[in-house]
């Protein structure tokens, strides 16, 4: 008879388990131990994984530090987003002719030379071309292409951009509509004292599905000399917010170049010094160099008026000949690569 499960050892209760048939286990054992035997059953089935990507070891230690777990508004702050659209505008307006030309070059490509309207109300063509025309009209008025460009520029550098929909009474005078659009620059949307609320982001009042319900805009610009802290509240509804959402529940955007940027200072930097390395090597056409000393027997210069870093001017069609054991080497030309 098989002694109770209770006084079996690990070992034997995995030999037991293995060898004995099912059957035979289930009439010998007792309604108190199969909780127990279930257990090991689930044990045995266990299996233990793990992903190469959540080990951190010695090798990429130093890789993963920046991971971290802050929400998307937390993640993107004010001081994240400033440090970082300062770097992007200088990187990408002054720096790098490069990274200039690449997100000019986007900007041009999406919005080209902006939207045309299409009307297709069947049988009416006459009303379809003046429609057609007055949007054309109003659209070349406001500079609605130029806005459009400066809007991509901005969320491409810049993170975000921003339009504030206002009346233009001077398009009057040639329009009867007063509809226009004020390009504003991200740094105005901002709450200079802003309290700890979760639906109060930076600039922006959610309401209680978490969407944009007021925008807090900024007198003057942080940077111009006449700025105040005083802000001018505009309803939702009035402002147009364009950036890219990476993130669900992110209000704010930051730089399409954010990832681009460490990789591109490092491609500025090498093209400056491959730049310099060629432009030093262009101003030497040779050098004149020997493996014999310049002393005689008696200690003595050879040459006394000749010193180590002289200039000698070379003339066109020149032959010249040298002393024994001295030679005349040309720079070899090097392949500048990029």
């Amino acid at each position: 008879m098989i002694a109770p499960l209770k006084h079996l050892s690990n070992w034997h209760l995995s030999n037991w388990f293995t060898r004995t048939p099912a059957a035979e286990r289930h009439r010998d054992l007792g309604s108190q131990d199969r909780p127990r035997l279930r257990k090991v059953r689930r044990q045995q089935r266990e299996v233990q994984a793990s992903y190469d990507a959540a080990s951190t070891n010695e090798f990429n230690n130093r890789y993963w530090r920046n991971a971290d777990g802050l929400s998307a508004d937390e993640a993107n702050s004010l001081e994240v987003r400033t440090e970082l659209r300062n770097r992007s505008r200088y990187h990408c307006h002054e720096a790098d002719p490069i990274m200039q030309g690449i997100v000019h070059t986007l900007a041009n490509d999406v919005i080209g030379t902006g939207p045309r309207l299409q009307m297709l109300i069947p049988g009416r063509p006459d009303l379809n071309r003046e429609l057609e025309q007055r949007f054309h009209a109003w659209a070349k008025r406001i500079r609605l292409a130029k806005k459009l460009r400066l809007m991509e520029l901005a969320e491409i550098v810049d993170g975000e951009a921003f339009a504030q929909v206002v009346t233009n009474r001077k398009l009057q005078r040639w329009l009867p509509m007063t509809l226009d659009y004020k390009v504003i620059e991200c740094d105005r949307i901002t709450t200079p004292r802003l309290r700890y609320d979760p639906y109060k982001i930076d600039g922006i009042d959610l309401d209680e599905l978490c969407e944009p319900q007021t925008y807090h805009v900024l007198t003057q610009h942080p940077g111009s000399s006449f700025y105040t802290d005083e802000t001018v509240a505009v309803d939702a509804s009035m402002m147009i917010h364009a950036f890219r959402q990476d993130r669900p529940e992110q209000h704010r955007g930051v730089p399409q170049t954010t990832t681009a940027m460490p990789v591109a200072a490092l491609r500025r930097d090498y093209l400056l010094a491959v730049l310099h390395n060629a432009r030093s090597a262009a101003k030497f056409t040779g050098v004149i160099e020997t493996g014999a000393s310049h002393l005689n027997d008696d200690n003595e210069a050879f040459d006394p008026d000749v010193e180590s870093f002289d200039i000698v001017d070379i003339d066109y069609d020149m032959l010249t000949s040298l002393p024994f054991g001295w030679k005349l080497k040309q720079y070899a030309q090097r392949r500048v690569v990029f």
